[in-house]
């Protein structure tokens, strides 16, 4: 919600402007910030996979940022699974940034260490959670569109999204 945070972002990342951000929110409720419209899709899917590695793309609200949502009208969002993830959102009552700690094409870290060391000439806080688990990151699913579109199979396979929709 802080346009020159999501600056920093962007600058620290060297990530283009024309690629979107997701957020990560702390519970349901939290959706009212960032959208006006939750399909009964988009609430099947919720029940069945958050918290948890599945990123809903829903019709952004205009309080939030184009910068976020790359000029698209849509913003990403999940609630996660991770304790340091959920405690963050929690305690600071709010939305956080959901992207990958590393720099933009580079590769993926997965330690505390490996994030100062691709961004050593960034003054940056780095949070250690211990090592990231590794493996597919977070599913994302287009719920604008009908039906909902896979935009990016992660963690979450399409036969798992598809048998909990036919419930």
């Amino acid at each position: 919600m802080n346009e020159k945070a999501v600056d920093r972002i962007f600058e620290i990342k060297g990530r283009s402007f024309n690629h979107p951000i997701a957020l990560i929110i702390s519970k349901e409720d939290d959706l009212d910030l960032l959208t006006d419209n939750i399909p009964e899709e988009a609430k099947t899917l919720m029940a069945a996979f958050w918290p948890g590695p599945l990123t809903l793309i829903f019709k952004a609200s205009p309080s939030v940022s184009p910068r976020l949502t790359a000029g698209t009208g849509k913003i990403g969002v999940r609630i996660s699974s991770h304790p340091i993830a959920e405690a963050l959102t929690v305690g600071l009552g709010r939305p956080i940034t959901a992207t990958s700690a590393n720099l933009s094409g580079g590769r993926e870290c997965a330690t505390a260490e490996e994030v100062r060391g691709q961004m050593a000439n960034m003054q940056l806080t780095v949070i250690d959670g211990g090592p990231t688990p590794g493996g597919k990151g977070s599913t994302f699913l287009d719920v604008t569109t009908d039906p909902p579109a896979l935009l990016r199979e992660g963690a979450i396979h399409s036969a798992a999204i598809s048998a909990a929709l036919k419930k």
